[in-house]
């Protein structure tokens, strides 16, 4: 059980014994936010979830066999992986986050 990350919790508190660290913008709480979640967050579960993938195998048998398709899907693990990478980068802001989360996704 993992303990939940919210916006919240990447603010600075009034007795956190930093008087002079600066005040975060919201904006820069979020991107904080962002990269927080991508690479912890994100980063665990998808390393667990890519493990169990490969734990229960499969190959070409499981992807459906669509009328018109010309793609020959082989790996589940690497379609998944790339898949979800594909909607992470998206978001600008948190484009060296991916880079590092794809380096280690495809070095399973």
């Amino acid at each position: 059980s993992s303990a939940a990350i919210f916006p919240n919790s990447v603010m600075k508190s009034e007795g956190d014994g930093n008087e002079h660290a600066p005040v975060l913008s919201p904006q820069e709480q979020l991107l904080i936010y962002k990269k927080k979640m991508i690479s912890k967050h994100f980063a665990n579960y998808l390393t667990r979830v890519v493990g169990e993938i490969l734990e229960d195998g499969g190959g070409p048998e499981t992807f459906p066999h669509l009328p018109g398709s010309s793609l020959h899907l082989v790996n589940p693990a690497l379609e998944f992986v790339k898949n979800v990478l594909v909607i992470l980068d998206l978001d600008q802001d948190v484009k060296q986050e991916v880079v590092y989360l794809r380096k280690s996704l495809f070095a399973q």
